[in-house]
């Protein structure tokens, strides 16, 4: 008897977890056959894509090769899906059909621009490392051209840097901009007054969904920054030259980043399964799309809906990850003939980066702030790296969150004569000079 074959297309979180969770209870023996489907090579660190746009953390920093993750026992093949014939149980390719016996839909989500004029034509997005990318390369540009201009009037549409939208991406980008554009205002020698950034957000708050207690600290933390907060100020039109917002309020602005929304990528229109809101795969208990026991979707392919709020659980990391788990388990399950375990969606922590040494966070009841959650943040970092099981990847990419660690170690270390007499209190950077100079050589891709 042939083993089963098993497709998962997309290698975001909850496709690689499902992987993962998979090969743990199958141990050596793999009783199918798997393949990957994924449009690159390479498995995204999306929650540092902010840090990647501002130079705080490396482009490779952020991605781990596919391959290395799901082992040389597992088919990667680098395309984008055209298509599905779920009921001859085929994966359309631009160049080929691939059969499945099993199929797992993880193909991650897009940016929603809800129709909102000049929008997608005039603005960057963050959700991939092109994005990122391109982010950074628009910014220089920006300075380059300011650089190049005598009047401040004339530089100030160049020198004014808009996020629209308030949640998650949208709050740490901002943050992390208010520390990385006066750094580029001054090696590119131009006035750090001149610089403006603004955030609009069409709700009463930002950081909608987060803790009610933390949520405005956000705000507070975002102005203290120098960042202007408008909220109830929904993006209205974008134009090659303005943002138009709120009540008509318009902005000169050569830069607007857009995190507004997400919804399911437009592929999965083109699978002939059924779409619910926000074009995401309705989904039952188990995780099986409805219909089709044989298919199942996580992450933000998945439309599950809150027991607590009755609305659809936003796109989230921790929710992917949990779902690559619980589908994993249901699909053992199904091969084995035991009982399906329902999806409860649970969440454990959430941390959010307001800047290299500001952030926010909750662990049940608990909440966080400062360096305490910017250390808790680093840690579900340097948690999900070494949950991949690979050890070049662990010592590749767990410099950078070590390193952040260190960093923030609140101590002033003494320096004492024989007697104990203390003689000074050397400084953090000084004291960790030789461990980061040491950590980055270990780390060394040359090395492994």
């Amino acid at each position: 008897m042939s083993m089963p074959r098993l497709v998962v297309l997309g290698a975001g979180y909850g496709g690689i977890r499902f992987i993962l969770k998979l090969k743990q209870l199958a141990g050596n023996q793999l009783p199918y056959h798997l393949t990957v489907v994924d449009q690159r090579d390479y498995h995204l660190l999306s929650q540092l894509l902010h840090e990647a746009a501002t130079e705080r953390v490396s482009f490779e920093e952020i991605t781990l090769p596919i391959r290395e993750i799901v082992g040389p026992a597992a088919e990667v093949i680098t395309a984008p899906v055209v298509g599905l014939d779920p009921y001859a149980g085929e994966v359309i390719l631009p160049e080929r059909r691939l059969p499945y016996d099993y199929l797992v839909v993880a193909l991650g989500s897009e940016t929603d621009f809800f129709e909102i004029p000049g929008l997608e034509q005039h603005s960057f997005t963050l959700k991939s490392l092109d994005d990122a990318v391109a982010i950074n390369a628009h910014v220089h540009t920006c300075f380059q051209k300011a650089a190049g201009l005598t009047a401040p009037r004339e530089r100030a549409p160049w020198l004014t840097f808009v996020v629209g939208g308030g949640g998650f991406a949208g709050t740490q980008m901002a943050g992390e901009l208010a520390e990385w554009l006066p750094r580029l205002a001054d090696f590119y020698r131009l006035p750090r007054q001149e610089l403006r950034l603004v955030l609009l957000e069409a709700a009463p708050q930002i950081l909608r969904g987060f803790d009610p207690v933390l949520a405005p600290l956000g705000e507070e933390l975002l102005r203290r920054k120098g960042v202007e907060v408008h909220l109830d100020s929904p993006v209205r039109q974008r134009t090659p030259e303005e943002v138009v917002f709120g009540q008509g309020e318009r902005i000169a602005t050569q830069t607007l980043i857009w995190t507004g929304g997400v919804r399911g990528t437009a592929t999965l229109e083109r699978l002939h399964l059924p779409l619910g809101p926000r074009q995401r795969l309705q989904v039952d208990s188990h995780l099986r799309v409805r219909g089709h026991e044989r298919i199942y979707a996580v992450g933000d392919n998945a439309l599950i809906t809150d027991p607590e709020t009755g609305k659809p659980l936003p796109t989230s990391a921790q929710y992917a990850l949990q779902q690559g788990d619980v589908a994993a388990l249901n699909l053992w399950a199904e091969w084995h003939g035991r009982p399906l375990i329902p999806y409860e969606p649970k969440i454990r922590g959430i941390a959010i980066s307001i800047g290299r040494e500001e952030a926010l966070a909750t662990i049940g009841s608990y909440r966080f702030t400062g360096l305490q959650a910017a250390l808790f943040k680093q840690l579900i970092l340097l948690k999900y790296i070494f949950s991949l099981r690979n050890l070049r990847l662990v010592v590749r990419h767990s410099s950078t969150p070590l390193l952040a660690l260190c960093r923030r170690l609140p101590c002033r270390i003494p320096v004492t004569t024989p007697q104990g007499q203390v003689l000074r209190l050397r400084s953090r950077s000084a004291e960790l000079g030789d461990l980061e100079r040491s950590l980055r050589s270990t780390f060394s891709p040359r090395r492994l």
